[in-house]
């Protein structure tokens, strides 16, 4: 079978192409994928801050639990953005109720972290 040069390639060609290249990146890189988490739950930690009420705790919950109650109800995989990324290149959220939506994986990895103002 001969591979196809890039420029001939169907956009969703080159897409499923780069995933599976980052799939075997991933696969053999098993220390880089735990750094990167760490260091996103780290700033994660960073951008929630220390004033949330138990209102505010109970309100980030439901989200999360609507996230994953969809994705079991629809069998499409679903993820809790923030809004305004807590690590955007040009401004930076927080991590709290009003910062937080629901989208699909698809949409929320195509978003990365992205902030464009209505």
């Amino acid at each position: 079978k001969k591979c196809k040069k890039h420029s001939e390639l169907s956009p969703e060609e080159r897409l499923e192409r780069k995933r599976a290249s980052a799939r075997k990146t991933n696969a053999n890189n098993p220390a880089r994928i735990k750094a990167n988490k760490i260091r996103y739950e780290k700033q994660l930690a960073q951008a929630t801050p220390q004033w949330l009420t138990d209102i505010d705790w109970y309100q980030m919950n439901a989200v999360y639990k609507e996230a994953k109650q969809r994705t079991l109800e629809t069998g499409i995989s679903y993820q809790v953005d923030h809004i305004v990324p807590i690590n955007g290149k040009t401004v930076c959220g927080l991590h709290v109720p009003n910062n937080l939506q629901i989208l699909t994986k698809i949409a929320n990895v195509a978003k990365s972290n992205r902030y464009a103002e209505l």
